[in-house]
C-alpha cells in the first residue's frame, strides 16, 4: 500500500437500483475518498468511470471494460480484455511469420469474433484475407480459397466438422494451420480427444480417411487466456476455509489490484496533483497476485496472459507462452503495427520446436492451386488426340461421301453419253472421252439433290443454301418460288449453275446462253449492281454471291408487301433501267416504296439497305429474318388443317390465360386490400382483425420511439395556404412513410406536425428495434437536407427528432375506423427529447444512449449536456450525428435480456415515482386518457 500514509476503507453497496451512482457520489463529496474501488456491476462502471474522469480520482475497477468504454483515469483489472486478445494474436502471427490470414467463427461466437476483427484490421503488419461465418459446411469454399492460417473461434464441434471438410475438399489439406482461440474455458485434453473420437465415430469403417483427420490434428493448435486456470483462487480458499465463488474471484481482483498501489511514496499535494505520477506508478508494472500475474498496460487494462498448446502421442503439450514484454518494449513499439502495448512470444521446453512444423501462410500452388494445376496435361492429351483423330474422321467422311455418290440411282457413266452440236446447219457428233470432273460435278449435284427433291428445297430456304456447299442461289426470283400441294413455299433453280459452267470450261458442253442483250428480260433488274454489270459485259449470267442473294431477297419483299414489280413507276426502258443500275458511279436507283404504306419502318429500313451499291454495307440474313419476323410473326408451319388445329390449340391456350389473367387480378386486388390494412395497422394485430378475433391490449417490455417535430409549424402555417400546407406535409410524409417501409418499424400516427414511429411490436430479440428507428432517423436527417418546399423552394423546412426506449401499452381504440394507439411514460419522454431539440438533430436520453452504446457501438454519439425536461427534471442527453460502416456488432442474447429488464424496471421506478408527484400537485387524476392529451398538446 501507500508509504507514510494511513488507510481507511469505506464500503456502500451498488447494483442495486442504480443505487452505485448514487454511493460513488456520497464517497467523493460526502467521504472526500482518494481512491474508489469497485466491483460494480457492468451498468454502473461505464458512469462511474466517467465520474471518476470529472472528479480527478483513481478508479480501481473489476468489471470487463474495453479502452473505448472506460476512461483515462480507470484501471480495467479484469483480465479478459479483447483488444489483448487481438494483440496476442498479432504477437502470434508475427513470431510465426504469418502475413496472411483468415478469421472464422460460429454463430455463438460471433460477437467475440466481430470485436477482435475490428481490433485487428486496425493493425498493419498482417492482413485478413477471410473473415466468415460456418457451422463447418456453411462458407467453406471461400474459407479453403482464401487463406492457409484460420484463427478459430468455433464451437468445438463446429470445428470437428470443419476439419472433417477440410479433409474432404482441400486439395491439400496439410497446408493449412488453425490457431483455436479458447472463449468456452475448455479443458485442454478434452478439447483434443473430443477431436480424435469425432474422427473415430464417423469413419469406424475407413481407418485411412480417421488417420488422415488425426494428421490434421497435429496442425490445430489451442490457445487459452491462462487466468481461467482459478487453481490459485482455489488454493486460496482451501487455504483460508472459503467456498470458492465468482465473488470471491473479483474480490481477490481487486486486491491485486491494490499490491499494485505498494511501494507508492504519499506526497504532501494533493491527490488530485499526484494523478500522473501515481498512473505511472501502476502501469507497466508487473505483480503476482491471488488472480495470477497482473500487467496494467500503458492505458490502464490489464493485459492477458496466454498459453498454446499442440496435440502429440495423446496428450496435450505446451508449445509457447504469450506474456506482456517487460523488457525492450521500445524495440517492440517502434514498428508501425499501431499497437499500445508490447507482447512477448516465449517458446517452450522442449515442445517449442514443434511450431516449426506447421506450414507456412502460402503455398506454393497458390489459394485456388491455379499456380498446380493440370491443365496442360489435359491440354497435351486433348491435342496427341486430336492429331490422331482429325485425320480418321476427314477419311471416314470422304469414304462415306464417296460411297453416298456411287449409290446415285441416276448416275450414268459419261463415256455412254453421246453430244450433239449444230454448227452452221451441220450435224456433228462428239464423244467425249474424258471424265476427269465427273465426281466433282457428282458431289455439287448430290448437293442439290439433299437439298430437297427434284432441285427444291423445302421451308430452310436461303438460309440452308448458304451453310451448304451450294453456298449460292444466284437466281432469286418470285418466279423460282414455287408452292406445292401442301400450300408450303419452295425454292427452286439453284445448284446447277456452276456444273454446267465446269462442263463448258472443259468443253465437255457448248456455249448455250438465253441472254439477248439487246431484249433483256425484266428479271434482270432485279439482280445486284455488280452482278448486272457482268451480264452485260460478259453476256451470261454470273454466279452469284451471297451478298447478291441478299439484293434479289429484298426485291421479292418488295413485291410480297407492295403488290408491284420494282421501277414499275419508272418511264425508262428496261434496257436503260439495267444501264442505269449497272453504272458504279451513277446516283443509286432504287424502287419507290408508296406513301402510305403501313409497314414498319425497321422493315421498311433493312429493306432498303439491302440494296446498298457496296455489297459489304448489305445487312446479313440473320437480320433481314428477324425483321420480318417481328413484321409478320414466325412463319406458319404444317399443313392447312395443322394450321387450323394450332389455332384451336391456341384459342384453348388463350382462354386458359385468361382466366389465370383475371385470377391473378383478383389476387392482386386482395392483396393490395392486405397492405393497406398493413399499414393502418401492425400485421399481427390485423391479422387478428381479419380472423374475427378481438383485439386485447397488450404491454410491451421494449420498444424504441421516434418522434418527429417540424420547427417553427405554426409560422409555417401562417406562411402558406392550407392547401399547400397539405400538399407539402403530404410529400414530406409519403417519404418519410417509404423510409420507415424499408426498414422494420411502424409508424403509428402523424397529428398535424408530430410524426411517431415504433419498433419493437411485435417483440424485436436483442434490442434490435433501438437500432432500426436509429437508421431511420439517420436516413430522414440524410433526406431532409435535400427536401425543399415545391411551392416556395426558398423556405427552409427543418424537422427535431427524439428517440428513448422502453416499456408501452399497444391497443386498438373504437370499432368503427379503429385506431392503433400506444401509451406510456415512454411516448411522453420520446415527445420531450423532439420538442427540447435543436433543428436538424437527433437527441436521445441517457439510458438509450448507453444501451445503444453498449449493444450497438457503430453509431457516433456526442454529448449534449443537462437539460431541463418537463416533468423530470435535468436531464443528461445526447445527440446521435451518425453510423461507422466498418463496425457491425450486435449485443448478445444473454446481456440484451438483462440490460433490458434493467432499463424497464428503472423505467417503471420513475414512473411510479412521477405519478405519486403528479397525485400530490394535481389531486390524483393520472391516467392514459391524460397521457395521451398531453401527447398530443406536446
Amino acid at each position: 500500500m501507500l508509504v507514510n500514509t494511513k488507510h481507511r476503507l469505506i464500503s456502500l453497496p451498488s447494483c442495486h437500483n442504480f443505487n452505485g451512482l448514487e454511493n460513488a457520489a456520497n464517497l467523493n463529496y460526502k467521504h472526500g475518498v482518494d481512491l474508489l474501488i469497485g466491483a460494480a456491476c457492468d451498468e454502473e462502471t461505464q458512469t462511474v468511470s466517467r465520474l471518476a474522469l470529472r472528479w480527478h480520482k483513481l478508479y480501481l475497477s473489476s468489471a470487463p471494460l474495453s479502452t473505448k468504454e472506460k476512461e483515462g483515469t480507470t484501471i480495467a483489472l479484469k483480465p479478459h480484455s479483447l483488444a489483448g486478445t487481438a494483440e496476442v494474436l498479432l504477437a502470434v502471427c508475427k513470431s510465426l511469420g504469418w502475413k496472411e490470414i483468415g478469421l472464422i467463427y460460429s454463430e455463438e461466437t460471433k460477437y467475440t469474433a466481430h470485436a477482435i476483427y475490428d481490433v485487428l484490421a486496425e493493425k498493419s503488419g498482417v492482413q485478413i484475407n477471410v473473415f466468415l461465418q460456418t457451422d463447418g459446411h456453411l462458407n467453406t469454399y471461400s474459407i479453403l480459397h482464401g487463406a492457409r492460417v484460420l484463427i478459430s473461434f468455433l464451437t468445438t464441434a463446429d470445428l470437428s466438422r470443419f476439419v472433417k471438410t477440410l479433409k474432404d475438399e482441400a486439395h491439400r489439406p496439410l497446408e493449412f494451420s488453425i490457431i483455436h482461440v479458447d472463449y468456452q474455458k475448455t479443458q485442454i485434453n478434452d478439447f483434443f480427444n473430443y477431436l480424435d473420437q469425432q474422427a473415430l465415430s464417423e469413419n469406424k469403417a475407413n481407418p485411412i480417411s480417421t488417420a488422415r483427420l488425426q494428421k490434421l490434428h497435429r496442425h490445430v493448435a489451442f490457445l487459452r487466456n491462462s487466468h481461467d486456470d482459478k487453481a490459485s483462487m482455489e488454493e486460496f480458499a482451501q487455504k483460508h476455509g472459503i467456498q470458492p465463488s465468482h465473488a470471491l474471484y473479483k474480490a481477490l481482483i481487486l486486491c491485486d489490484g491494490l499490491q499494485l498501489l505498494s511501494n507508492y511514496t504519499r506526497k504532501t499535494g494533493s491527490i488530485v496533483d499526484e494523478l500522473p505520477s501515481l498512473w505511472s506508478h501502476v502501469t507497466n508494472t508487473e505483480i503476482h497476485g491471488y488472480s495470477g500475474p497482473m500487467f496494467i498496460g500503458s492505458d490502464g487494462v490489464r493485459l492477458p496472459y496466454f498459453e498454446m498448446y499442440m496435440w502429440r502421442e495423446n496428450r496435450a503439450v505446451q508449445v509457447s507462452s504469450v506474456r506482456p514484454g517487460t523488457m525492450s518494449c521500445e524495440q517492440l513499439l517502434a514498428n508501425a503495427n499501431g499497437t499500445k502495448n508490447c507482447y512477448e512470444f516465449i517458446r517452450s521446453t522442449p515442445y517449442g520446436i514443434l511450431l516449426d512444423d506447421l506450414p507456412p501462410y502460402t503455398s506454393d500452388c497458390g489459394y485456388d492451386n491455379n499456380l498446380c494445376s493440370d491443365f496442360h496435361v489435359f491440354m497435351i492429351a486433348a491435342i496427341v488426340f486430336s492429331i490422331l483423330l482429325i485425320p480418321m474422321a476427314i477419311a471416314f467422311y470422304l469414304q462415306r461421301k464417296e460411297h453416298l455418290i456411287q449409290q446415285m440411282p441416276w448416275r450414268v457413266p459419261l463415256d455412254t453419253i453421246t453430244f450433239d452440236e449444230t454448227r452452221g446447219g451441220t450435224v456433228v457428233e462428239r464423244r467425249v472421252s474424258t471424265i476427269s470432273t465427273a465426281r466433282a460435278s457428282y458431289s455439287s449435284i448430290f448437293s442439290v439433290n439433299i437439298a430437297e427433291h427434284a432441285h427444291v428445297n423445302r421451308q430452310k430456304g436461303v438460309n440452308y443454301i448458304h451453310n451448304s456447299s451450294i453456298k449460292v442461289h444466284g437466281a432469286l426470283y418470285l418466279s423460282n418460288c414455287v408452292v406445292d400441294s401442301y400450300w408450303v413455299v419452295k425454292i427452286t433453280d439453284f445448284g446447277v449453275k456452276s456444273v454446267l459452267r465446269e462442263r463448258m470450261t472443259h468443253k465437255e458442253l457448248a456455249p448455250n446462253s438465253s441472254f439477248d442483250p439487246d431484249a433483256i428480260h425484266y428479271k434482270y433488274l432485279q439482280q445486284a449492281p455488280e452482278h448486272l454489270a457482268w451480264l452485260l459485259e460478259h453476256h451470261e449470267e454470273p454466279m452469284g454471291s451471297q451478298e447478291g442473294d441478299m439484293y434479289q431477297l429484298a426485291m421479292c419483299i418488295y413485291q410480297i408487301m407492295f403488290y408491284m414489280r420494282p421501277f414499275s413507276e419508272r418511264q425508262e426502258s428496261v434496257n436503260d433501267l439495267a444501264n442505269l443500275l449497272a453504272k458504279p458511279f451513277s446516283t443509286p436507283i432504287h424502287p419507290k416504296v408508296p406513301e402510305g404504306s403501313s409497314f414498319t419502318m425497321r422493315l421498311l429500313s433493312i429493306v432498303q439497305q439491302c440494296w446498298l451499291h457496296k455489297p459489304s454495307a448489305r445487312p446479313t440474313l440473320l437480320k433481314v429474318t428477324d425483321a420480318v419476323n417481328r413484321e409478320f410473326g414466325q412463319d406458319v408451319k404444317g399443313t392447312l388443317i395443322d394450321q387450323m388445329i394450332e389455332m384451336i390449340d391456341e384459342y384453348s391456350a388463350n382462354l386458359e390465360q385468361i382466366v389465370a389473367e383475371r385470377t391473378r387480378e383478383l389476387e392482386m386486388e386482395m392483396s393490395k386490400t392486405e397492405n393497406l390494412l398493413y399499414q393502418l395497422l401492425p400485421k399481427s394485430i390485423a391479422d387478428t382483425i381479419r380472423s374475427g378475433r378481438n383485439v386485447v391490449p397488450e404491454q410491451h417490455s421494449s420498444v424504441s420511439l421516434l418522434v418527429v417535430d417540424v420547427c417553427k409549424f405554426t409560422s409555417f402555417c401562417e406562411a402558406f395556404i392550407p392547401v399547400h400546407i397539405l400538399e407539402t406535409l403530404q410529400e414530406l410524409y409519403s417519404s418519410f412513410d417509404y423510409i420507415v417501409q424499408k426498414n422494420k418499424a411502424f409508424k403509428v400516427e402523424n397529428v398535424g406536425d408530430a410524426y411517431l414511429i415504433c419498433s419493437g411490436i411485435p417483440e424485436m430479440r436483442d434490442i434490435r428495434h433501438l437500432r432500426e428507428v436509429c437508421k431511420i432517423s439517420l436516413k430522414i436527417q440524410a433526406f431532409m437536407k435535400h427536401f425543399q418546399v415545391r411551392h416556395r423552394p426558398s423556405h427552409v423546412l427543418e424537422i427535431k427528432m427524439g428517440i428513448t426506449s422502453g416499456a408501452v401499452a399497444a391497443g386498438i381504440l373504437g370499432s368503427i375506423a379503429p385506431r392503433f394507439c400506444i401509451f406510456g411514460d415512454t411516448v411522453n419522454v420520446a415527445c420531450r427529447m423532439a420538442s427540447t431539440g435543436a433543428p436538424g438533430k437527433i437527441q436521445i436520453n441517457e439510458l438509450t444512449s448507453n444501451v445503444l452504446q453498449d449493444k450497438f457501438p457503430s453509431f457516433l454519439l456526442e454529448e449534449r449536456g443537462m437539460i431541463d425536461v418537463k416533468g423530470k427534471g435535468a436531464c443528461l442527453t445526447f445527440w446521435l450525428t451518425g453510423e461507422k460502416e466498418n463496425i457491425r456488432r450486435q449485443s448478445s442474447r444473454s446481456s440484451c435480456v438483462s440490460i433490458a429488464v434493467s432499463q424497464i424496471k428503472f423505467e417503471m421506478d420513475e414512473k411510479e415515482k412521477e405519478k405519486e408527484k403528479e397525485r400530490l400537485k394535481e389531486k390524483e387524476s393520472a391516467s392514459k386518457n391524460l397521457q395521451l392529451k398531453n401527447y398530443l398538446k406536446v
